[in-house]
C-alpha cells in the first residue's frame, strides 16, 4: 500500500517578483518642479512598502523635492515639489535613473528627466463618478461634475473648455484616486451650445502659467 505525504506551503514561502518600472508618463518621460507623473509597472502596491530613489546619471546632487504615492500594484504617482523658503529642497534639472525598492527587492533603473521649466500636461481621460464607479464621459450637460484625469497637473491645474471662439477656464479641484491617480474635478460650465466642446488643462505652477495640454472632446447635450 502506497502512502503519500501532504505538503502545505504558506504564502510566505512563495517567491515574489521584484518590482518593475516599464513606463513613466507623460510619454516624453520629463517633467518640471511642481508637477506630477505616473510610474507604471508592477509590484508597486502599498503592501510592498515602495520607496523611490532618484540617482543622477552623470553625478551631482541627489534630489529631495519629490514624494511617491502608491494606490495600486500597477501605478505609483510621483510629485515633484517646488522648493520654498520655508520648505527648501533640491530638484536639480538633469537626467536621472529612478528605482523603486520594496520588500521584494529593487527595480531596474528607469531613465527620467527633470526639466528647468514646467512640462506640458497630458489629458488621459474624462470621467464621471456614478455611484462610486468611474465612467468615461462622452456627453454632458452644464453643471455636470466631471473628472479630468491626466499627468503633469499637480499643484495648479486649470480646466479649459472651448467651443469655437468661446473659452472658459475654471480652477480644477485637485484630487487623487485609488484607481486614477492625479485628477482635476470640475463642473461643466453653462453657456455652451449643444455640440462638441474641447476639454483640456493648463498648468499654473509657481511663476509658470498658461501651459496648455492636449484636448479631448465631449458632446454638450440640452
Amino acid at each position: 500500500m502506497k502512502t503519500f505525504t501532504l505538503l502545505t506551503l504558506s504564502l510566505s514561502a512563495l517567491v515574489m517578483a521584484q518590482p518593475v518600472i516599464n513606463n513613466i508618463v507623460p510619454v516624453n518621460g520629463a517633467a518640471g518642479p511642481g508637477q506630477s507623473v505616473t510610474m507604471q509597472g508592477f509590484g508597486l502596491a502599498p503592501a510592498n512598502n515602495p520607496v523611490l530613489t532618484f540617482q543622477p546619471r552623470f553625478g551631482g546632487a541627489v534630489p529631495t523635492c519629490f514624494a511617491g504615492y502608491s494606490f495600486t500594484d500597477n501605478e505609483l504617482y510621483i510629485n515633484l515639489f517646488l522648493s520654498t523658503p520655508t520648505v527648501p529642497c533640491l530638484m536639480p534639472s538633469g537626467s536621472y535613473f529612478v528605482t523603486v525598492t520594496t520588500n521584494q527587492g529593487t527595480s531596474a533603473p528607469f531613465p527620467f528627466t527633470v526639466t528647468d521649466t514646467v512640462g506640458v500636461p497630458l489629458v488621459r481621460t474624462i470621467l464621471r463618478n456614478v455611484g462610486g464607479f468611474f465612467q468615461v464621459v462622452t456627453q454632458a450637460r452644464g453643471g455636470d461634475q466631471i473628472v479630468v484625469h491626466g499627468d503633469g497637473i499637480q499643484g495648479g491645474a486649470k480646466v479649459v473648455f472651448s467651443q469655437g471662439a468661446s473659452r472658459i477656464v475654471l480652477d480644477g479641484q485637485g484630487a487623487y484616486s485609488a484607481t486614477l491617480g492625479p485628477a482635476a474635478i470640475v463642473a461643466v460650465p453653462f453657456g455652451f451650445n449643444p455640440g462638441t466642446v474641447l476639454v483640456g488643462l493648463e498648468a499654473h505652477i509657481g511663476t509658470k502659467h498658461n501651459i496648455p495640454s492636449n484636448s479631448l472632446k465631449i458632446q454638450i447635450i440640452p
